[in-house]
């Protein structure tokens, strides 16, 4: 049985916590990013590329070793 959780797993739960109570509208209008590529990725749904990463680190003041699990 495999229990290792991915790093998209990991990025969405962290991608999560750190909105917080900011709605996904305000997280587009801040990172240029779109509402529904946001969502996809706090859901798992979709794969994130290195530029939104970066955009979402810087952001949320978070490493990008944090959001995927590497810290």
């Amino acid at each position: 049985m495999n229990t290792t959780v991915s790093y998209r797993e990991t990025l969405a739960v962290r991608l999560r916590q750190a909105r917080g109570e900011r709605t996904l509208k305000e997280v587009s209008i801040a990172t240029g990013i779109n509402i529904i590529t946001i969502s996809r990725y706090e859901r798992n749904k979709r794969e994130i590329g290195l530029e939104n990463l970066c955009k979402l680190a810087k952001f949320y003041g978070e490493e990008i070793d944090y959001l995927v699990g590497l810290k």
